[in-house]
């Protein structure tokens, strides 16, 4: 419900913003706690599945 203009807008942008936007995500959580960033990865799961689990890959993660 309160994710949907994020993966709304995550679907409007090209591959290559979305490369820019997952790698500027996965930069500013690399060295935030495991737990924190498995929250925030579900967040971002909410908003677009496939945003969610290319951050979730991208910071080796097993959520």
């Amino acid at each position: 419900m309160y994710f949907k203009q994020a993966g709304e807008r995550y679907l409007m942008m090209n591959q290559k913003e979305r490369g820019n936007l997952i790698d500027n995500i996965v930069q500013s959580l690399m060295f935030v706690d495991e737990g924190i960033q498995k929250k925030v990865v579900g967040h971002f799961k909410k908003a677009n599945a496939d945003m969610g689990e290319r951050i979730e890959k991208e910071l080796f993660l097993e959520v």
